[in-house]
């Protein structure tokens, strides 16, 4: 993985972090089969509107940065209320 990618995933997920305290970075992945396309894993404590919250203003930022650079990042959370 590319150290480029690596910074951009990392700065995505602390500007989330910083609307979304509860939210810890487990890993960055590569997606499968979509070349550029990578998941920002993380583990949050979240009701489903706060998930989509989220993934919305997570959603705005992606898009900018593959605007930018090329790059397409999502957020997938491993949520423990759910798994419960």
């Amino acid at each position: 993985m590319k150290r480029k990618v690596k910074k951009l995933a990392l700065e995505l997920f602390a500007t989330m972090q910083k609307q979304f305290p509860e939210i810890q970075f487990l890993g960055i992945q590569e997606h499968p089969e979509q070349h550029d396309r990578f998941w920002i894993n993380v583990a949050g404590q979240m009701n489903e509107d706060r998930e989509i919250e989220l993934n919305q203003s997570s959603g705005v930022i992606a898009t900018q940065i593959l605007i930018e650079e090329g790059y397409s990042f999502g957020i997938l959370v491993r949520n423990p209320i759910e798994v419960a």
